[in-house]
């Protein structure tokens, strides 16, 4: 299944990264490769996350560390909407509609 980031969803990994690079840019970047590498198996069988209808929209999340990465699927690809703190605000991250 094809993987496609959005806009949203690849600012929000280079700001993370960004951050943690402040204090050590090598864990930086070994934060940086876990998380795609986790993101890539979501592809793998996208239904085996939970739909999170309560945000508002038929999207499902799957955690990774204190990360939360959102994303809709369809038969053809799985699109990685949001890379988020868990304490964030998930239905106002959401609210500007689907891709």
């Amino acid at each position: 299944m094809n993987l496609i980031y959005l806009a949203d969803a690849v600012a929000d990994i280079e700001a993370i990264g960004d951050y943690i690079a402040q204090d050590d840019p090598e864990q930086a970047r070994r934060f940086l490769t876990s998380l795609r590498q986790f993101i890539e198996s979501i592809a793998d069988n996208p239904q085996r996350f939970r739909e999170r209808v309560e945000w508002g929209r038929s999207v499902r999340a799957a955690n990774f560390r204190k990360y939360l990465i959102i994303f809709e699927h369809d038969d053809e690809a799985v699109y990685v909407l949001r890379v988020a703190s868990g304490r964030r605000n998930i239905v106002a991250l959401l609210s500007d509609g689907p891709h």
